[in-house]
């Protein structure tokens, strides 16, 4: 059996990140065991966060794609989109979806009062 690299999918990682940049971690019992300590999170953000992924969820379509992504970059501090996946629609420029171009998205700042209800940027 003839096996060939033929690249990264969407999605598929080569490198397993096990304690990123920031994140405190320290041994336990065992010299080769890790703890890692995750950052903390703020609930109230957390719920906003997921009633907003909610409603791009909704809208459906592949319009929603940088909505959700930046969503999940401000939820997720260390999250780091494939740039040949989904992660093409965050580049600030505008992206083919279906061969239309969809707007760049602005940030989703959850803490703004103009939120109210959550949708100021959805």
């Amino acid at each position: 059996v003839d096996i060939r690299f033929t690249g990264v999918r969407p999605g598929e990682k080569l490198v397993e990140e096990l304690f990123t940049e920031g994140r405190v971690h320290r041994t336990t019992v065992h010299p080769k065991v890790f703890e890692a300590r995750e950052f903390p999170v703020d609930p109230e953000l957390l719920r906003e966060g997921l009633a907003i992924l909610r409603e791009i969820q909704d809208g459906g379509g592949e319009t929603c794609y940088p909505r959700m992504l930046r969503c999940f970059m401000q939820l997720i501090p260390t999250f780091q989109p494939s740039p040949h996946g989904l992660g093409r629609y965050l580049d600030g420029e505008a992206a083919p979806v279906n061969g239309n171009l969809a707007a760049p998205v602005p940030p989703i700042d959850f803490r703004s009062p103009e939120t109210l209800g959550l949708r100021a940027y959805i």
